[in-house]
């Protein structure tokens, strides 16, 4: 963090106008999943007044594997918060995933892009839809047994998301306790990343600073976690959605949460970020994070005459 401290990104106010011209976005035409995610959660309206500028760091979310042409794009960004960054490279994702658990059965169907990670217990599934679109979850993990539980990730919700809770699934005992709340760990967290926190009897609602995204617990519900965005004005391309059932482990939820609120940037290729949503991204090149570079080397004398 002190690397980069005093370097400050200014957020957008308006799909048209910004306040830094230098963290201004270049028309893009899109991405390959700017696909609809399916129903979301109500939203009160976005904040889209100047926001204050906010100082971040260079730090790549851990276990995300990456190619080294993604690190050489030359539109490659950081990105915050991660609600609104897009959904990014979800195959690497999976391959991280897949590395944390060898001992896990793969299963693939050409056909269909699906690929299904099995415990070796067969209690323990995850699937991985690699050509999914619309309503149809990217990724779902779903366990067997006396307390059943599942989760699912729609397109387009952010690739650290399914990581956050898949990866430390693949080392987690086959009973995992369930006598623990997630949030009341987390309240500090969220209430210092801004999340606004609201109750309606046993449901309890946090909205995110920009009113953009909602996590929703009703603990005694059969859908325990509900995290949902939505933008207005937009044809709801850009919305993602996910859910944890309610037997779901406390270590997995509290890992998602915790990523959600995390007050770091993600890395995205410019065309990663949905059009909708890039008016409410704090953005910068990632060259400006790679620190001072060394100075060139002085050239060499010249060879001396020959006598």
């Amino acid at each position: 963090m002190s690397a980069y401290r005093g370097t400050t990104l200014r957020r957008r106010s308006s799909p048209t106008t910004t306040s830094d011209a230098s963290t201004a976005l270049p028309t893009d035409t899109g991405g390959p999943h700017d696909q609809p995610s399916g129903a979301s959660m109500p939203l009160g309206p976005p904040c889209t007044a100047q926001q204050s500028t906010q100082q971040i760091a260079c730090s790549q979310r851990p276990g995300i594997a990456t190619s080294s042409d993604y690190f050489l794009s030359p539109s490659l960004l950081l990105v915050s918060p991660l609600h609104v960054a897009g959904e990014g490279n979800t195959t690497s994702t999976f391959q991280a995933i897949r590395d944390r658990a060898p001992d896990w059965s793969l299963r693939s169907d050409p056909d269909t892009g699906q690929v299904m990670l099995t415990s070796p217990d067969d209690a323990t599934t995850i699937s991985y839809h690699m050509l999914a679109s619309g309503p149809v979850p990217r990724w779902t993990a779903a366990h067997t047994g006396p307390r059943p539980w599942t989760a699912t990730f729609s397109c387009n919700t952010p690739r650290e998301l399914p990581h956050a809770l898949l990866a430390p699934l693949t080392q987690l005992p086959s009973h995992p306790l369930t006598d623990t709340d997630p949030l009341k760990d987390l309240a500090e967290d969220l209430y210092n990343a801004g999340w606004k926190r609201t109750a309606y009897g046993t449901r309890t609602v946090y909205l995110s600073a920009d009113r953009l995204c909602i996590l929703a617990h009703t603990p005694h519900e059969e859908t325990a976690w509900q995290i949902a965005t939505q933008t207005p004005r937009s044809d709801g391309s850009e919305r993602w959605n996910l859910s944890l059932s309610h037997d779901a482990p406390p270590q997995l939820a509290r890992s998602v949460i915790r990523t959600l609120v995390r007050d770091e940037p993600v890395m995205r290729r410019l065309r990663e970020i949905p059009h909708p949503l890039r008016q409410y991204a704090v953005t910068a090149p990632l060259a400006e994070f790679r620190g001072p570079r060394k100075p060139p080397e002085p050239p060499a004398p010249p060879p001396s005459p020959s006598r």
